[in-house]
C-alpha cells in the first residue's frame, strides 16, 4: 500500500494537540534515556527524553495494551519504523525490546490508536487511523458471519478455566472458599451484563462467548484473530494459575454493605475501622466494574498483601524497636456504588504518629526527638535493604509507642514492592528526617 507522507504531516500540522506530550512533560527532568517497563504485571510505560521534551505512554490495563498491539502491528512499516519491537513490548510487559527513540508522529499514532480503543477519539482521528491502516470497514453482520466460519477451521483454546456456580440469593457476607466461587460471585451480582463482555470467553467458553470475542477482534482489522485468542486465553489461564497457588494462604471475604467507622479516618473515606474477629484498619486498595475487571490485577492485589505480609523488619535495638505493620493474609471484597471494592485490613497500631507527638506532646518530643530520628533513619535503612521504596515519607506515616519506644512504619504501597530500580531514591528519606 502506496502511503502519503504529505498526507499525514498535514493530518498533524492540524491537530497539534496531543495528550501524551502535553500530560507527561512533568517526566523531562526524572527521565533521561527510553525505558521500556513498570516491572509489574498490567503496567507498561514508554519514555522518550529530547532536548526540548519529554513524552511519555503509560498503560496499566491488559486489555488497552493488548488491543493497542493488535492496531500497531497492522502500521505499514515506513510509517512506524518500530512497530513489529513496539507490537510485542505492548503484548508482554516483561520483555525488553530493543526499541529506537519514538518521533512525535509514532507517539501521536500511537495515541489516536488508544483513544480508538477507549472511544474517544474523533472522527476525523478515525479517519486517518483507517486510511494510514488501509482499511476499508465491513457490516458487522457479515464480520460475524467470517469470524464464525474461521473459528470452525482453525484450532480455538477452548478449554474452561474454571467451574462457574450461579449463587442466588446473594449473601450479606460469606467467605469465599477458592476462585471459582470468587469469580463465580462477581458474574452473579452483575449477571446483567454477562453476554456482553468479550473477553468473558475466556473463562466461559461457549461457542456463543468464543464468536463474540473473535468477532471484536476482526472488528480490528486483525488477520488471524484465533492466534490473538489464544494468546490471551493463555495469558489468563497462566494468571489464574498463579492467584490459586496463592488463595488457599488467604482468608477472602465478601461483605456486601461494609460498616467502616471514619472517626479515625482523618476525613479520608477509604481508610478506617472495621470490626472482624477483632477491630481492624481497614484500606480501600482498589475498585472495579465486572466490565472493567482485570484478572492480573486482581493477581497484584493478592500478591501485595502477601508481600506486607513477608516484610518482617522487628528489631530490638536496646533503646529503641522497629516495626512494620502487621498486614494478615486477608482480602476484602464489598460493594459500593455499583463498583466492586478491594480492601485490605492492618493491625491497630498502639501509640501516636510522629507528626501528633510534635504537636501534642512538645516536651516529650524536645527531650526524644534525637532517639526518634535515629530510629528512623534505621528504618530508611532496613526497608532499603529489603529493596522496599518508600513512596511517600512523611511524619504522619510512622507512629511512635512512648511506652514501648517502637517505632512503627504503617504507609504501603504497591509500588513499593514493585519498583526496585527506584530504590536509591530513600536516600532523599534521611535528609527529610533532619529537618522534622
Amino acid at each position: 500500500m502506496e502511503i502519503n507522507k504529505n498526507y499525514i504531516n498535514q493530518f498533524f500540522n492540524v491537530n497539534i494537540y496531543m495528550d501524551y506530550k502535553n500530560k507527561y512533560l512533568k517526566y523531562k527532568k526524572k527521565y533521561t534515556d527510553l525505558k521500556n517497563r513498570s516491572n509489574q504485571t498490567g503496567g507498561v510505560k514508554i519514555i522518550v527524553n529530547r532536548d526540548d521534551s519529554s513524552q511519555r505512554i503509560s498503560i496499566k490495563d491488559r486489555f488497552i495494551s493488548t488491543n493497542i498491539e493488535l492496531l500497531v502491528n497492522q502500521i505499514p512499516i515506513e510509517i512506524l519504523e518500530n512497530r513489529k519491537e513496539l507490537g510485542e513490548f505492548f503484548f508482554d510487559f516483561y520483555s525488553e525490546p530493543n526499541i529506537k527513540d519514538l518521533n512525535n508522529n509514532d507517539f501521536k499514532i500511537i495515541d489516536i490508536i488508544f483513544k480508538k480503543i477507549t472511544r474517544v477519539a474523533t472522527q476525523e482521528e478515525l479517519d486517518f487511523l483507517d486510511n494510514i491502516l488501509g482499511v476499508t470497514a465491513k457490516p458487522v453482520a457479515e464480520a460475524v458471519v467470517e469470524v464464525a466460519e474461521v473459528a470452525e477451521t482453525e484450532k480455538v483454546n477452548d478449554e474452561p478455566i474454571m467451574h462457574y456456580t450461579y449463587i442466588n440469593p446473594i449473601p450479606d457476607s460469606m467467605r469465599v472458599p477458592d476462585l471459582n466461587i470468587l469469580f463465580s460471585l462477581f458474574f452473579s451480582i452483575d449477571d446483567q451484563t454477562f453476554n456482553d463482555l468479550n473477553y468473558i470467553a475466556y473463562f466461559f467458553n461457549t461457542r456463543e462467548l468464543i464468536t463474540k470475542r473473535l468477532s471484536f477482534l476482526k472488528s480490528y482489522g486483525i488477520p488471524n484473530p484465533i492466534n490473538i485468542f489464544n494468546k490471551e486465553k493463555k495469558m489468563t489461564v497462566d494468571t489464574f494459575i498463579e492467584i490459586n497457588k496463592i488463595y488457599p494462604s488467604f482468608e477472602t471475604i465478601f461483605i456486601k454493605d461494609l460498616k467502616i467507622d471514619y472517626s479515625k479516618s482523618d476525613g479520608h473515606k477509604n481508610t478506617g475501622i472495621i470490626i472482624l474477629d477483632k477491630p481492624y484498619f481497614y484500606k480501600e486498595l482498589d475498585f472495579f466494574t465486572l466490565k472493567t475487571m482485570d484478572i492480573f490485577k486482581i493477581f497484584k492485589h493478592y500478591k501485595f498483601i502477601l508481600d506486607c505480609n513477608n516484610m518482617n523488619i522487628d528489631t530490638d535495638y536496646g533503646n529503641y524497636k522497629l516495626h512494620f505493620v502487621t498486614v494478615p493474609l486477608k482480602i476484602i471484597y464489598s460493594l459500593k456504588d455499583s463498583n466492586f471494592i478491594v480492601g485490605y485490613i492492618m493491625e491497630i497500631v498502639e501509640g501516636y504518629t510522629v507528626k501528633e507527638i510534635k504537636i501534642k506532646f512538645i516536651e516529650y518530643w524536645t527531650k526524644n526527638s534525637e532517639i526518634i530520628k535515629t530510629a528512623l533513619h534505621t528504618l530508611v535503612e532496613k526497608l532499603t535493604e529489603k529493596q522496599f521504596l518508600i513512596v511517600d515519607f512523611n511524619d504522619d506515616n510512622v507512629m511512635w509507642n512512648i511506652e514501648t519506644n517502637t517505632l512503627t512504619y504503617i504507609d504501603i504501597s504497591q509500588r513499593s514492592f514493585i519498583r526496585q530500580d527506584e530504590v536509591h531514591e530513600n536516600a532523599s528519606v534521611h535528609r527529610a528526617i533532619e529537618v522534622l
